[in-house]
This record gives C-alpha cells, sequence and structure tokens, in this order.
C-alpha cells in the first residue's frame, strides 16, 4: 500500500491517484479521491479539476479519514492478524 495515500487519508486529505494496483483498492472514486487512467493527461486533469470544485474536498477528507480509521487502522489489523493466528493455531484457518 502506497503510504502517500494511507498519510493523507489519516490528515483527512483527499487523494488524486491514478487507477493502478493498490492505488484503485484504496480510493474510493468520487469520496475520498478521484482516480484517473495511467497514461492520460486529460483523465488526470479532470480528476484534479472534480477535486477544486468548491466545497467537495472537507467532506472527502472526513470521509478518507473515517475510512482509514474503520478499514485500514493498526488496532483492526492487529485484531484480524491475532483471530488468524488464533484459528490457525485451533487449526481451521481461514483467509479474510
Amino acid at each position: 500500500m502506497p503510504n502517500v495515500v494511507l498519510e493523507s487519508f489519516a490528515a483527512a486529505t483527499p487523494v488524486i491517484g491514478s487507477n493502478l494496483g493498490s492505488i484503485r483498492e484504496l480510493i474510493r472514486d468520487g469520496e475520498s479521491g478521484f482516480l484517473f487512467e495511467p497514461r492520460n493527461d486529460a483523465s488526470m486533469a479532470q480528476a484534479m479539476e472534480k477535486a477544486l470544485a468548491p466545497g467537495w474536498a472537507p467532506g472527502a477528507g472526513e470521509f478518507a479519514r473515517q475510512f482509514m480509521r474503520n478499514t485500514l487502522s493498526q488496532d483492526l489489523h492487529m485484531r484480524r492478524l491475532l483471530a488468524l493466528f488464533e484459528s490457525v493455531r485451533a487449526g481451521r484457518a481461514t483467509a479474510s
């Protein structure tokens, strides 16, 4: 996961990112930022114009911060990891 996206979300700042790999998995297009097509200047410019729309960024930034807290927090990650370890130890490994 790109740290810059996670750090931006933690700071309640929406992100404009390329529609590739884990970036597209993190950014919810139109909610926590905007995605643009790789190597497409027009697509990137359109994403930037959307992000500069009056009043959009504060709500998107808060959405991004809440997404980070509710989905990607260290506490949640540790709870999921411990649950996985416990299930392996008990002989019932599950992927989640």
